[in-house]
């Protein structure tokens, strides 16, 4: 929970999927993490061969060919996600996520820009059951990776639209003094 809630919030992430794409790499060059573009269908997406389909208990079938059907995290095997609410996330956006240009719009200022936190990141998180509603256990499901990765494209397109890179201008961080521990530029 430290990495949510404060201006750190998006770089913590970033350095997150930089490390684990860098430890990819590292085994296979040609490596780069793909993203998920929550707000928009994803019929190639959520299919046996590729994320896996959902059944009513929330176990994620895969095809006898997909390698994450023998996903494991913490000596158990398989996947639980379950789309909440009758959404097929095959042929629909997210419900109530905001778009794209939503979110590119929340503001020119990074603290305005870092409420995407909230919508679209969490409500892209909460659109299900299964191990990527919870902070605690989101990152034993793989999609939580392709999920973060679009938050970080989505700040990356914030950044270059707003030309927000240098850290010396405050428009382009959150350094308010108060911040907990971590969260704090300098």
């Amino acid at each position: 929970p430290q990495a949510h809630g404060a201006p750190g919030f998006l770089p913590w992430h970033r350095t997150y999927l930089l490390d684990l794409e860098r430890e990819l790499q590292a085994i296979d060059p040609s490596v780069a993490l793909p993203y998920w573009r929550f707000d928009q269908p994803a019929p190639n997406l959520f299919t046996p061969d590729f994320f896996g389909v959902s059944n009513a208990a929330g176990t994620v079938q895969f095809s006898n060919t997909n390698p994450l059907q023998f996903w494991t995290t913490d000596g158990v095997q398989g996947l639980v996600r379950r789309p909440r609410n009758n959404w097929n996330p095959a042929t629909q956006p997210g419900p109530t996520v905001i778009t794209e240009a939503q979110t590119l719009a929340l503001g020119t200022q990074y603290p305005a820009f870092r409420n995407m936190e909230d919508n679209p990141h969490g409500t892209a998180h909460t659109r299900w059951d299964g191990f990527i509603r919870q902070i605690g256990t989101a990152a034993k499901d793989p999609l939580f990776f392709l999920l973060h990765c679009n938050v970080d494209r989505l700040w990356a397109k914030w950044q270059r639209q707003f030309g927000r890179f240098n850290p010396a201008q405050a428009a382009s961080y959150d350094s308010n003094a108060g911040n907990p521990i971590g969260h704090n530029l300098p």
